[in-house]
Protein backbone atom coordinates (compact mmCIF):
# COMPACT_ATOMS: atom_id res chain seq x y z
CA UNK A 1 0.00 0.00 0.00
CA UNK A 2 2.80 2.37 1.01
CA UNK A 3 4.39 1.27 -2.59
CA UNK A 4 1.13 2.19 -4.32
CA UNK A 5 0.54 5.71 -2.59
CA UNK A 6 4.02 7.21 -1.85
CA UNK A 7 6.67 5.23 -4.53
CA UNK A 8 9.46 3.12 -3.78
CA UNK A 9 11.37 5.21 -1.02
CA UNK A 10 8.73 4.81 1.79
CA UNK A 11 8.18 1.05 1.25
CA UNK A 12 11.58 0.20 1.71
CA UNK A 13 12.93 2.46 4.77
CA UNK A 14 11.84 -0.23 7.06
CA UNK A 15 13.80 -2.81 5.18
CA UNK A 16 16.71 -0.84 4.42
CA UNK A 17 16.43 0.17 8.39
CA UNK A 18 16.69 -3.79 9.54
CA UNK A 19 19.70 -4.63 6.73
CA UNK A 20 21.75 -1.28 8.36
CA UNK A 21 21.10 -2.75 11.87
CA UNK A 22 21.57 -6.49 10.92
CA UNK A 23 25.26 -5.22 9.28
CA UNK A 24 26.84 -4.42 12.69
CA UNK A 25 25.16 -6.98 14.65
CA UNK A 26 27.52 -9.60 15.31
CA UNK A 27 25.94 -10.90 18.72
CA UNK A 28 24.10 -13.90 16.32
CA UNK A 29 24.47 -15.39 12.87
CA UNK A 30 22.73 -13.80 10.45
CA UNK A 31 24.26 -14.81 7.22
CA UNK A 32 21.00 -16.80 6.15
CA UNK A 33 19.43 -13.30 6.82
CA UNK A 34 21.34 -11.07 4.92
CA UNK A 35 20.87 -13.05 2.00
CA UNK A 36 17.51 -12.96 2.45
CA UNK A 37 17.09 -9.47 2.54
CA UNK A 38 19.61 -9.50 -0.92
CA UNK A 39 17.20 -11.77 -2.31
CA UNK A 40 14.37 -9.66 -1.39
CA UNK A 41 15.96 -6.61 -2.69
CA UNK A 42 17.16 -8.23 -5.95
CA UNK A 43 12.98 -8.99 -6.73
CA UNK A 44 11.52 -6.46 -4.90
CA UNK A 45 13.47 -2.95 -6.21
CA UNK A 46 12.73 -4.15 -10.17
CA UNK A 47 9.23 -5.00 -9.04
CA UNK A 48 8.63 -1.95 -7.24
CA UNK A 49 10.05 0.42 -9.20
CA UNK A 50 8.47 -0.64 -12.08
CA UNK A 51 5.13 -0.50 -10.58
CA UNK A 52 5.70 3.02 -8.83
CA UNK A 53 7.39 4.12 -12.78
CA UNK A 54 3.59 2.63 -14.43
CA UNK A 55 2.07 4.91 -11.33
CA UNK A 56 3.94 7.83 -12.17
CA UNK A 57 3.33 7.99 -15.83
CA UNK A 58 -0.08 7.74 -15.17
CA UNK A 59 -0.31 10.77 -13.15
CA UNK A 60 1.79 12.55 -15.65
CA UNK A 61 -1.18 11.66 -18.38
CA UNK A 62 -2.92 14.11 -16.27
CA UNK A 63 -0.91 17.19 -17.55
CA UNK A 64 -2.31 16.97 -20.91
CA UNK A 65 -5.78 16.17 -20.55
CA UNK A 66 -7.51 14.21 -23.45
CA UNK A 67 -9.72 11.21 -23.85
CA UNK A 68 -6.83 9.14 -25.17
CA UNK A 69 -4.19 10.27 -22.23
CA UNK A 70 -7.15 9.44 -19.24
CA UNK A 71 -7.78 5.83 -21.07
CA UNK A 72 -3.88 5.26 -20.91
CA UNK A 73 -4.00 6.38 -17.11
CA UNK A 74 -7.00 4.35 -16.05
CA UNK A 75 -5.39 1.48 -18.01
CA UNK A 76 -1.74 1.92 -16.67
CA UNK A 77 -3.85 2.17 -13.05
CA UNK A 78 -7.51 1.13 -13.11
CA UNK A 79 -7.49 1.22 -9.45
CA UNK A 80 -7.24 5.27 -8.55
CA UNK A 81 -10.31 6.87 -8.40
CA UNK A 82 -9.18 10.30 -9.62
CA UNK A 83 -8.57 9.18 -12.95
CA UNK A 84 -12.56 8.18 -13.55
CA UNK A 85 -13.23 11.87 -12.06
CA UNK A 86 -10.86 13.44 -14.52
CA UNK A 87 -12.36 11.60 -17.06
CA UNK A 88 -16.00 12.69 -16.13
CA UNK A 89 -14.90 16.04 -15.71
CA UNK A 90 -13.31 15.60 -19.58
CA UNK A 91 -17.03 14.41 -20.63
CA UNK A 92 -18.79 17.02 -19.29
CA UNK A 93 -16.53 19.65 -20.22
CA UNK A 94 -16.38 18.22 -24.03
CA UNK A 95 -18.83 18.34 -26.98
CA UNK A 96 -17.65 15.61 -28.57
CA UNK A 97 -18.24 11.89 -27.49
CA UNK A 98 -20.01 8.63 -27.29
CA UNK A 99 -23.27 9.43 -25.69
CA UNK A 100 -22.97 6.04 -22.98
CA UNK A 101 -19.23 7.22 -22.29
CA UNK A 102 -20.29 8.96 -18.87
CA UNK A 103 -22.86 7.24 -17.82
CA UNK A 104 -20.11 3.39 -18.45
CA UNK A 105 -17.26 5.59 -16.89
CA UNK A 106 -19.70 6.92 -13.51
CA UNK A 107 -20.74 3.29 -13.19
CA UNK A 108 -16.83 2.65 -13.47
CA UNK A 109 -15.99 4.76 -10.68
CA UNK A 110 -18.75 3.52 -8.69
CA UNK A 111 -18.36 0.08 -8.21
CA UNK A 112 -13.83 1.69 -7.53
CA UNK A 113 -15.14 4.63 -4.85
CA UNK A 114 -19.19 4.84 -3.96
CA UNK A 115 -19.76 8.49 -3.93
CA UNK A 116 -16.68 10.07 -4.67
CA UNK A 117 -15.96 13.73 -4.08
CA UNK A 118 -17.73 16.03 -6.94
CA UNK A 119 -19.29 13.51 -9.34
CA UNK A 120 -22.88 14.12 -8.45
CA UNK A 121 -22.26 17.92 -9.45
CA UNK A 122 -21.15 16.63 -12.41
CA UNK A 123 -24.16 14.26 -13.57
CA UNK A 124 -26.09 17.46 -12.29
CA UNK A 125 -24.19 19.38 -15.01
CA UNK A 126 -24.62 16.43 -17.32
CA UNK A 127 -28.04 16.46 -17.25
CA UNK A 128 -28.02 20.30 -17.37
CA UNK A 129 -25.98 19.98 -21.00
CA UNK A 130 -28.53 17.11 -21.82
CA UNK A 131 -31.35 19.68 -21.46
CA UNK A 132 -32.95 17.79 -18.10
CA UNK A 133 -33.29 20.97 -15.81
CA UNK A 134 -35.29 19.13 -13.13
CA UNK A 135 -32.73 16.18 -12.84
CA UNK A 136 -30.03 18.20 -12.82
CA UNK A 137 -31.89 20.42 -10.01
CA UNK A 138 -32.71 16.79 -8.21
CA UNK A 139 -29.12 15.50 -8.17
CA UNK A 140 -27.64 18.53 -7.05
CA UNK A 141 -30.33 19.41 -4.03
CA UNK A 142 -30.01 15.80 -3.21
CA UNK A 143 -25.91 15.98 -2.76
CA UNK A 144 -26.62 19.38 -0.95
CA UNK A 145 -28.90 17.57 2.07
CA UNK A 146 -25.97 15.87 2.22
CA UNK A 147 -23.32 18.56 2.69
CA UNK A 148 -25.35 21.13 5.28
CA UNK A 149 -23.64 24.86 5.58
CA UNK A 150 -21.54 24.33 2.78
CA UNK A 151 -22.11 27.87 0.94
CA UNK A 152 -20.27 26.81 -2.42
CA UNK A 153 -22.18 23.69 -2.78
CA UNK A 154 -25.77 25.17 -2.35
CA UNK A 155 -24.66 27.62 -5.05
CA UNK A 156 -25.41 24.72 -7.76
CA UNK A 157 -29.41 23.45 -6.88
CA UNK A 158 -29.80 27.56 -7.04
CA UNK A 159 -28.24 28.16 -10.61
CA UNK A 160 -30.07 24.92 -11.82
CA UNK A 161 -33.67 26.30 -9.69
CA UNK A 162 -32.96 29.98 -11.78
CA UNK A 163 -33.62 27.99 -15.34
CA UNK A 164 -36.67 25.64 -13.70
CA UNK A 165 -38.81 28.10 -11.94
CA UNK A 166 -39.21 31.33 -9.87
CA UNK A 167 -40.59 29.99 -6.61
CA UNK A 168 -38.51 27.15 -6.80
CA UNK A 169 -35.39 29.47 -6.97
CA UNK A 170 -37.18 31.71 -4.16
CA UNK A 171 -37.23 28.80 -1.80
CA UNK A 172 -33.87 28.14 -2.42
CA UNK A 173 -32.55 31.26 -1.52
CA UNK A 174 -34.69 32.14 1.18
CA UNK A 175 -34.12 28.59 2.85
CA UNK A 176 -30.16 29.51 2.01
CA UNK A 177 -30.14 32.49 3.47
CA UNK A 178 -32.44 31.30 6.83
Amino acid sequence: YSVYRNGIIYALLPFIGVAYGLRFSTSINTEWLKKAIFVFYFIAIPIFGIQTALKFKAFENLRKVNLKTLNQSIHLDSGEPLFYYEKLRYLVQSRHFPEDAFTETKAQLDLIHPNYKEVQFLEAQYAFKKGEIKRAYTVAKSECQKRKFNLMVEAYPIFYAAHLDKDILRNELINLFR
